[in-house]
């Protein structure tokens, strides 16, 4: 831990988690392989990192006067005035906008896919894809917030929210979400995605009941404004494809 934090980064906390991993780690280091240790640590620095832009301002310092609390909040809404903020919003709006993009046409070729092979089975059966729009961009915020916790990061949906959502409808209704938001309670720049899974289903009144969402990543996908976008989707891509696998393998388990 001293030497990361004498280089400026987290300390190295290692909790029962990541503990069989990391004895894997050294032993494969002892070996001379020192791949598995190096990425292990680059994990828990950015799980680190996740959740240090999370902490509420109320944790950090609980006995803020009324005061200097009313003064912050102004400092606040004046800083979201500023040039550099509004820049960073351009630049991460639009390049979000390129990963919504990338997102919504992979999720159409699956529902074309599945919407061909359910309408064989039966009429009433089959699967469809739509995105968020002004007047919808706020659905499945509670949704949004749970996998957030889950994922231990806050998620920012007043700086941005948008989602996309593969449906697939059989005798109950299975909806795979794709939510894209910024990170931490204050906005530097930071966006993330994150995915989760829900099943509707009728009682016999025809009152519709839902489950509790289930995350569809291992961790959230972040980027930074400052981020070459073909980087980013170097990384988006294969995120992307694990969570679809994931969300559509959940489904057909609970078939």
């Amino acid at each position: 831990s001293l030497i990361f934090i004498k280089a400026g980064w987290f300390p190295l906390v290692i909790n029962r988690d990541f503990r069989d991993e990391y004895i894997n780690a050294l032993e494969a280091a002892d070996n001379g392989n020192l791949s598995n240790l190096i990425t292990l640590f680059a994990k828990l620095q950015k799980k680190a990192f996740v959740k240090a832009l999370s902490l509420s301002e109320n944790v950090l310092n609980d006995n803020e006067p009324l005061k200097k609390v009313i003064s912050a909040g102004i400092e606040r809404l004046k800083s979201r005035k500023e040039q550099q903020v509004q820049q960073m919003q351009r630049s991460c709006f639009t390049l979000n906008a390129k990963l919504e993009d990338i997102a919504f046409e992979k999720f159409g070729r699956i529902a074309w896919e599945l919407n061909n092979e359910l309408n064989e089975l039966e009429d009433s059966y089959f699967a469809d894809v739509k995105r968020s729009d002004e007047s919808n961009d706020y659905w499945f915020r509670q949704q949004i917030i749970q996998t957030a916790k889950a994922l231990e990061y806050y998620a920012d949906t007043r700086t941005y929210r948008s989602w996309v959502r593969l449906k697939i409808k059989e005798d109950r209704q299975t909806e795979i979400i794709l939510s894209f938001h910024g990170l931490g309670f204050e906005f530097f720049g930071i966006m993330a995605a994150s995915a989760f899974i829900e099943y509707r289903d009728k009682t016999e009144e025809q009152e519709v009941i839902f489950d509790a969402p289930r995350v569809l990543c291992n961790e959230v996908f972040q980027f930074s404004y400052t981020e070459q976008f073909s980087s980013i989707i170097q990384r988006f891509t294969p995120w992307l494809e694990d969570i679809l696998l994931v969300g559509l393998d959940q489904w057909r388990k609970q078939l």
